[in-house]
């Protein structure tokens, strides 16, 4: 016995399934896909009060990562959620209610941080490269910008993302090269006879 299925011409929702046997017999059964589930990705973004979209701006760029008063800024939102979220300001504005956006959006110091730390991110990144200086391209497997940023494994992919922060911080016209497992990082170990395990 085996199956075939063929679409309805007049309606994309059904089909009919033959079923054959060996003696070449086979019945004819209609099937309706309407109420199949129809699955799609989405991404849901929180509502952001208008007072902390730059806050929203600024962790969208890994120059936090690398600057002081960004990163104590984002810590001082909310501690807890900071560590429980591996202290990503991505994630951590994601878990915030937007109760407490609201009430963040009227605390006058943050406001007055925001606005310090904001004005320090526009001014570094207002200031273009010099045209009349080389370009650089940067060969690296990986590159340790940031715990959060997981495309390293180990301390010469730290030293790699260091030289990256010092070249933006110099402005100088980079661009890293590198590598992102598809499937990230596996943990190796050695058999007796000196075979990696993956």
């Amino acid at each position: 016995m085996w199956l075939k299925r063929e679409k309805t011409a007049n309606n994309p929702q059904e089909e009919t399934l033959l079923y054959y046997n060996v003696k070449e017999r086979y019945m004819k059964i209609k099937v309706s896909h309407v109420n199949t589930p129809n699955w799609r990705e989405i991404t849901v973004h929180s509502r952001f009060p208008k007072e902390l979209q730059r806050l929203f701006e600024i962790s969208q760029n890994i120059w936090w990562s690398w600057n002081y008063e960004a990163l104590e800024l984002f810590k001082s939102l909310d501690p807890v959620i900071w560590k429980e979220c591996g202290n990503n300001p991505v994630l951590l504005l994601k878990q915030m209610s937007y109760e407490k956006l609201k009430e963040l959006a009227k605390d006058e110091d943050v406001l007055q941080r925001l606005d310090e730390v904001y004005t320090k991110f526009t001014n570094y990144m207002n200031v273009r490269p010099d045209e009349n200086r080389p370009s650089v391209a940067y060969f690296s497997m990986e590159y340790g910008l940031n715990s959060v940023l997981k495309i390293y494994s180990g301390g010469l992919g730290i030293l790699a993302g260091d030289y990256l922060k010092e070249a933006s911080d110099s402005n100088v016209n980079l661009c890293g090269v590198g590598l992102l497992y598809r499937y990230g990082y596996f943990t190796q170990s050695l058999s007796m006879e000196g075979q990696q395990i993956a």
